[in-house]
């Protein structure tokens, strides 16, 4: 036994019938909610059955409006992981480099002055 999908538009729909009985059937006082309606329908035509009117083509105002907010949406900067996490790289980095800094090889390594090469060898129980 499978559902049905919940219509996306039914809440406007309904929300229109609402505005209406209230208004006396007036639509030019429900102006905000079928255009709610109008916008719903755009974007789910094929699968509301709330919008299964002829095809709706938009004012040109409406649509510019519409298409405005798609690209402004649509774009968005790529920010490396550093820009991210900010306080994460902070902590790994300085917790990295306190362990290299510390690290008894890497001192010996690079830090430590070096053992002379040549000299007098003086037995263990002498020094």
């Amino acid at each position: 036994m499978s559902k049905a999908r919940k219509d996306p538009c039914k809440p406007y729909a309904c929300r229109i019938q609402a505005c209406l009985t209230e208004n006396n059937f007036q639509e030019d006082k429900c102006f905000e909610v079928l255009e709610q309606m109008r916008i719903c329908c755009l974007k789910w035509h094929k699968e509301s059955i709330c919008c299964s009117a002829p095809s709706y083509k938009p004012p040109k105002e409406l649509q510019e409006l519409l298409d405005k907010k798609r690209k402004r949406t649509a774009v968005l900067p790529k920010r490396s992981w550093i820009q991210r996490n900010p306080r994460l790289f902070q902590i790994t980095f300085i917790t990295t480099s306190l362990l290299v800094f510390f690290s008894k090889p890497l001192y010996d390594a690079f830090i430590a002055d070096p053992l002379p090469l040549k000299g007098p060898i003086v037995p263990p129980h002498k020094r």
